[in-house]
């Protein structure tokens, strides 16, 4: 892996911050071994087989475009006990039902399709409500909203206004909605910065080589997994998630890293008839 690399950075700043007498985070070596002796192998492969997904994709581009689209949007377990509550979904179902439904309804999701979303079509896709009625007393939660009705007697009408006293309150996992929307338009927007159709387009662009002339350094870094998750990290601010704690920068870059190794078990060469050649 180059000194240079992005990704190399990730061993030595996260095992920096462990040493930092202020950090939370410390590392259990015994438990570690434990984990390791106890691991079954059986069920360590099995998860490590290729992400299937119950969709026709009509291109290698395509599934790849929606691979990539999962590893990026993979975060939220923060908000996990909200979305039990309100959705009956866990982190990552929500995103996966979101794609999914995604995918069905749109011809396509491109560069135009994520700069486009709005926060309402994010909120409907992964069924995330944006809202919640506020109690107003014990045990009325939600009333109707202000209406008119037209009362008739005698020749005269009378425009009777009926209050109902209700408060719409931010819901808890607005935010989520909100962090999905801007991680896909800022993507988006890139996507039709670099010209490219879709994220599909940018790993095809990024494995394969230019000219002839190019074949010889695409086999040595282009073709790289470390050289993509570095060409993933520096192009869609997404993929970078990396911070300052402590005063060090702490790199991570754990869903440019799920990317790789998603389009890597799936199209691996001899995994399936459109290997991708890359180490």
């Amino acid at each position: 892996m180059a000194a240079s690399s992005l990704l190399a950075r990730v061993r030595p700043s996260c095992a920096k911050l462990v040493e930092n007498e202020s950090s939370s985070v410390r590392i259990n070596a015994d438990k570690v071994r434990a984990f390791v002796e106890e691991l079954d192998a059986k069920e360590f492969e099995k998860l490590a087989e290729p992400m299937n997904f119950p969709l026709n994709f009509r291109s290698q581009q395509d599934e790849i475009n929606f691979l990539t689209l999962y590893a990026l949007l993979n975060f939220g377990s923060g908000f996990r006990k909200d979305l039990h509550k309100y959705t009956d979904r866990g982190a990552h179902d929500t995103i996966v039902f979101g794609l999914i439904g995604m995918y069905i309804s749109v011809p396509k999701l491109d560069a135009q399709f994520m700069q486009n979303l709005s926060i309402d079509l994010v909120a409907n896709y992964f069924s995330i409500p944006l809202e919640q009625d506020e109690q107003i007393s014990p045990g009325i939660y939600m009333a109707k909203p202000v209406r008119y009705l037209t009362l008739s007697a005698g020749g005269y009408s009378l425009n009777c206004l009926f209050v109902v006293v209700v408060r719409l309150v931010q819901g808890p996992l607005k935010p989520l909605a909100v962090m999905l929307q801007k991680i896909l338009n800022e993507s988006g927007q890139k996507l039709v910065d670099l010209k490219m159709e879709d994220f599909g387009a940018f790993v095809l662009a990024n494995l394969s080589p230019k000219t002839p002339g190019d074949l010889e350094e695409k086999e040595a870094d282009s073709a790289s997994a470390v050289y993509l998750v570095d060409r993933f990290v520096e192009t869609f601010p997404g993929f970078d998630d990396h911070y300052e704690i402590h005063g060090d920068e702490v790199y991570l870059l754990k869903r440019a890293q799920l990317a790789v190794a998603c389009i890597h078990r799936r199209f691996k060469v001899g995994n399936c008839r459109e290997g991708l050649r890359y180490h």
